[in-house]
C-alpha cells in the first residue's frame, strides 16, 4: 500500500503488533513519542515495513564468503551489509521518496532513479546528523484528525543547527554519502537539500521500523541476528581467525568519517566511531544521558559470547551448525569440514 498504516503487519500472530509509546524518557519524547529513534518521524503506532527496491535478502554466497574471512576486523565490517544489512533494508523499507521527484525537474538530481537512491541513503544517515547534535526531530508531533491518509496531516519538523558550522558539516555529510547522486555539489544545491530536510517535507519520508534502531521491535529482527551469530560461533570453533586484535582505528566501523568542531574539518577523528572501540558501551539510557555510559565494553561482550572461551556466559547454546540448505558454490557445511581442527 501507499499509506503509513498500510505498513503494518497484516496478519499472522504478530497482525497489528504496535510499537511501544516512550511513556517513560520525557527528555526523549522526540517525534511522535514512540519507542523509536530519536530521530524517526514516522508516526504510525504499528510495527511499520515498507518497500525498498533493488536490494536482494542475504543468501548461502553472502555468508559463505564472509566465513572466509580470516581478520576478525574485516570479518565485522563486511557482516553489517550484506549478509546482514539487507535484510533490515528490504523489510524496513522507506515510504514518501517520491517527494523528491519535482527536485529532478529543478535539476539537483540527473534522474529519478538518483532522487530515489539519494531518498533510501539519506534516510540512514539522518543518526549521524543527529549523534553530531546538527539535527532533532520536533516534539509533541501529532497526525491531524487522527488521518494517516494523507502526509499533509503528518505535523512534525526537524530543527537543524543553522550556523556557518553546522550549515558545512551538514553539507559535507551529504557530500560524503550522496554526492553520487547529485547533479552537482555547489553550496546553493546544497542548501536546497538542507532545506528540504530541515524545513520541508523530509519529515514525510517514512522509514519502516527494521531500518532504524527499533528494528527488534519487529518480531523478522529476531531470525537475523542469531541466524548472524550462528555463523559467528562456527567460524571460532572451526578455522578461527588468524588476527583477533579489535579494530580500534579507522576499521572500527564503516563510517569513519565525521565533522569534529574543535578542529571545524570533516574527516577521520577519534568521535567518529564513538560506541565501536573495544572499550566502547551503551550510551546510559537509564540516566538519558549521552555521555555516561553503561554495561559490557564491546570486548567484554565478545568475550562472553565465544563458545571457545572459559569466560562464555550466554544461557543458550545453538542445538546445530549445519547449512544443509546451503548447496554447490555455498556449500557452508562443506567448508565447515575442511576447516574444522
Amino acid at each position: 500500500g501507499d499509506t503509513v498504516l498500510s505498513g503494518a503487519i497484516p496478519d499472522s500472530l504478530w497482525a497489528y503488533q504496535i510499537i511501544e509509546p516512550n511513556t517513560r524518557y520525557s527528555d526523549m519524547k522526540y517525534g511522535y513519542s514512540y519507542m523509536r529513534s530519536p530521530w524517526s518521524t514516522n508516526p504510525s503506532p504499528y510495527i511499520s515495513r515498507y518497500t525498498y527496491i533493488d536490494v536482494t535478502l542475504p543468501t548461502c554466497e553472502h555468508h559463505y564468503d564472509t566465513f572466509n574471512y580470516e581478520i576478525l576486523s574485516d570479518y565485522l565490517n563486511n557482516i553489517e551489509n550484506h549478509p546482514h544489512g539487507n535484510a533490515h533494508f528490504s523489510s524496513g523499507g522507506v515510504l514518501g521518496c517520491d517527494l523528491l521527484e519535482p527536485f529532478v525537474d529543478d535539476g539537483i538530481f540527473p534522474t529519478i532513479d538518483d532522487s530515489y537512491e539519494f531518498c533510501h541513503t539519506i534516510v540512514l544517515k539522518t543518526k549521524f546528523w543527529y549523534r553530531d547534535y546538527m539535527i532533532t526531530v520536533q516534539k509533541d508531533c501529532y497526525v491531524e484528525n487522527n488521518d494517516f491518509t494523507d502526509h499533509e496531516n503528518f505535523n512534525c519538523g526537524m530543527v537543524c543547527d543553522d550556523s556557518i558550522e553546522g550549515k558545512e558539516a551538514f553539507y559535507a555529510i551529504l557530500i560524503s554519502y550522496s554526492s553520487i547522486y547529485l547533479t552537482n555539489t555547489d553550496d546553493s544545491t546544497l542548501e536546497v537539500l538542507r532545506q528540504f530536510i530541515c524545513n520541508g517535507d523530509f519529515h514525510k519520508i517514512i522509514t519502516g521500523d527494521q531500518f532504524m534502531s527499533s528494528s527488534a521491535a519487529d518480531p523478522a529482527f529476531w531470525p537475523i541476528h542469531p541466524t548472524l551469530e550462528r555463523l559467528y560461533h562456527a567460524k571460532l570453533m572451526t578455522s578461527g581467525f588468524s588476527a583477533t586484535t579489535y579494530p580500534d582505528g579507522y576499521k572500527a566501523c564503516s563510517y569513519p568519517q565525521c565533522y569534529d568542531y574543535i578542529t571545524e574539518e570533516y574527516g577521520y577523528h577519534d568521535s567518529c566511531c564513538d560506541g565501536h572501540y573495544s572499550y566502547g558501551q551503551l550510551f546510559d539510557y537509564s540516566a538519558v544521558s549521552r555521555t555516561q555510559y553503561i554495561g559490557l565494553t564491546n570486548k567484554e561482550f565478545l568475550a562472553a559470547t565465544d563458545p571457545t572461551s572459559t569466560e562464555y556466559s550466554m544461557n543458550y547454546v545453538y542445538d546445530n551448525f549445519q547449512w544443509s540448505h546451503c548447496t554447490d558454490l555455498a556449500d557452508i557445511d562443506g567448508l565447515l569440514a575442511s576447516t574444522s581442527t
